[in-house]
């Protein structure tokens, strides 16, 4: 029995589970009613939960697949990578289903994949997504609809600015988006800790002063209590007043660097230090006296002591609240807490109570801070409260 010729009523689906492009494998996924009839037409039923089969069209064989059994009814087709087997693959499924629409659906998403949910690069990110429906738009539309009057107009735009501002924020939390700057003299363990964080060498370490002559970026994770957030980190040559040309270029990228970053790391060696306003006020006059004072103002920025693993015991707390945390780069120690106040200079914790919003929802935004009377906010707020299949 050819594809031509058979009758399935209930149209299976057809997804591509990998991302578009050329890679080694690519995952095809088919499932619904009719998918065991489509697979043994095509390579034969397996006798088992996975089959190496040869599948072919009028022109030829295709691809030799790997056909993995997950469910009844529900196949997974792995074959090499290549943007034309993908295509000839999907375009013989959808004709064996007989419905060659379903195979154009089905490479439409694959290459034009949805832009309304967010990447992210951490399992805290998926979490956030997963319960993006207690933090949806629509749920807050139908509280202030309710009670328009007693909110009145301008506390409900003040409140979609914030709701606007926070979901921004929380874009870049979740994509790894933000990025961290680490400054400080000389031979403070900057590059250790930058190894530390990504668990492999990073920067040559050494206890002679400008052996960090180049600055590099990676990707590194923050992780504090529930959290866990991915972030780019920024390791900088040490700053130092020097004749060298070739360490002065290399601090000169250094500062360059520190343009658009969201948190600033001013390592210090905390061998000299007593306190953490004593960090705290150390960390501020070198960065002033490198020309580096700007960057700090400009930006959120942290004190960080290293090296407590060289102290018979832990330097003082000092008084009042400080951007301040004693750390030892290569113990572990303290790195922790210094993920946990960066977080939440970051603002991540306050963001959480936040909606994650797509264009569509921010369009939606928009209008209710557009509205000019009590009319047209509430005109804004019913479609708000009446599209809750948006969760972003």
């Amino acid at each position: 029995m050819t594809c031509d010729e058979t009758d399935i009523r209930n149209a299976p689906s057809i997804r591509v589970l990998t991302p578009h492009g050329t890679g080694a494998v690519a995952v095809i996924e088919l499932r619904a009613a009719g998918t065991e009839e489509i697979i043994s037409m095509l390579a034969g039923k397996p006798k088992s939960g996975v089959a190496l089969r040869s599948i072919a069209s009028d022109d030829g064989i295709i691809d030799e697949v790997l056909i993995v059994s997950r469910a009844p009814n529900h196949y997974e087709l792995h074959c090499h990578g290549g943007v034309m087997v993908v295509e000839k693959l999907v375009r013989r499924l959808a004709q064996c289903a007989g419905d060659d629409g379903l195979g154009a659906e089905a490479l439409e998403h694959w290459r034009h994949p949805r832009s309304d949910i967010p990447p992210v690069e951490t399992l805290w990110g998926l979490r956030m997504l997963a319960q993006a429906r207690r933090n949806s738009l629509s749920r807050w539309a139908m509280e202030h609809k309710s009670v328009l009057k007693a909110d009145g107009l301008v506390n409900i735009k003040r409140e979609a600015q914030w709701i606007a501002a926070a979901s921004a924020d929380l874009h870049r939390f979740l994509s790894g988006e933000v990025r961290i700057a680490m400054i400080g003299p000389p031979n403070a363990g900057k590059s250790s800790l930058a190894n530390f964080w990504l668990g492999h060498p990073m920067s040559v370490t050494s206890d002679i002063p400008g052996t960090t002559r180049d600055w590099v970026e990676q990707t590194v994770i923050l992780a504090a209590d529930d959290l866990d957030m991915a972030a780019r980190l920024t390791d900088t040559a040490g700053m130092r007043h020097t004749e060298d040309e070739l360490e002065r270029l290399a601090i000169d990228r250094g500062i360059g660097a520190l343009s658009g970053v969201d948190i600033i790391l001013v390592i210090m060696d905390a061998t000299e230090l007593r306190t953490l306003e004593h960090l705290a006020d150390e960390a501020w006059a070198w960065a002033e006296s490198h020309g580096v004072g700007d960057p700090l103002r400009s930006s959120r920025w942290m004190a960080v002591g290293n090296k407590c693993d060289r102290l018979e015991q832990m330097p003082g707390a000092g008084v009042g609240g400080w951007n301040a945390v004693w750390i030892s780069a290569i113990r572990g120690t303290g790195i922790a807490d210094l993920h946990r106040q960066v977080l939440t200079l970051l603002g991540v914790p306050r963001g959480l109570r936040f909606p994650v919003l797509s264009s569509a929802r921010l369009e939606q935004l928009s209008r209710v801070m557009a509205a000019r009377d009590d009319a047209e906010m509430r005109a804004a707020l019913d479609q708000m409260a009446a599209d809750d299949k948006l969760l972003f």
